[in-house]
């Protein structure tokens, strides 16, 4: 339920994302196709941003935010608080997980072999 949940609030923050962008190219005058090209990404890609299909990486959040002639943090502003998780708190995607069990390399290095499964020999 938990990994439902982290993966309906990705979703939720593509599409509120994808809502922003489409809002600041309408702005600014660009169709869709105008400003993909404008900004060297496919048109089809741009439509997906759009739509809340894809997750950005830094560098296409930032090739979109120069496009569109405002900082990456403007781009960003206010986001966390349209998406909100049913208990009211903000959550942006991957930063509440369960804490991974490190163990060090020497660790996993000095474990012993493990034994030999017994050879089952028929007559």
């Amino acid at each position: 339920m938990r990994i439902l949940r982290k993966l309906l609030i990705v979703r939720d923050l593509a599409s509120v994302l994808g809502d922003r962008i489409r809002e600041l190219r309408r702005n600014k005058g660009f169709s869709q196709e105008s400003f993909a090209d404008h900004c060297g990404l496919h048109r089809t890609y741009m439509g997906g941003i759009e739509r809340g299909e894809h997750n950005l990486t830094v560098q296409t959040a930032l090739t979109i935010a120069s496009g569109l002639g405002i900082t990456l943090s403007k781009l960003f502003t206010g986001l966390e608080d349209l998406v909100k998780t049913q208990s009211g708190d903000p959550v942006i995607a991957g930063i509440q997980t369960r804490p991974r069990i490190a163990r060090k390399k020497s660790e996993v290095m000095n474990t012993p072999p493990l034994a030999k499964p017994p050879v089952c020999r028929t007559p």
